[in-house]
């Protein structure tokens, strides 16, 4: 959280009430900030670590470009609660759950 108040707010920045945070310039933010705290600069790669995390994206209302990420645990100002955020887990059997339920792709419905 200290670190997105830090950087370049045309790139990305808190909302104006700090409950979201939005990036302006993804091709900017992708190359020069990611690779500082990950291993990578791939946005794909992000975007899936912030919806594991339980993060939700919307477009801006004034900007469509600009992608605003949100989760009720990630606050500009509370940063204590960034501790309240675990990653979520993925269910390993859910597509034979739904070949046991009937449903698979091979299927043919007449």
């Amino acid at each position: 959280i200290v670190h997105l108040d830090k950087h370049n707010p045309e790139i990305a920045a808190f909302s104006a009430d700090g409950s979201s945070f939005e990036v302006y310039d993804l091709a900017t933010f992708s190359q020069q900030y990611l690779p500082q705290y990950f291993k990578h600069s791939n946005w794909g790669s992000f975007v899936r670590q912030l919806n594991l995390y339980g993060f939700t994206s919307s477009r801006s209302r004034e900007n469509a470009d600009v992608q605003v990420w949100r989760h009720e645990y990630f606050h500009r100002d509370k940063k204590e609660s960034v501790e309240k955020i675990k990653r979520t887990k993925r269910n390993k059997n859910a597509s034979s759950q739904n070949d046991s339920n009937g449903i698979n792709a091979g299927s043919n419905i007449a």
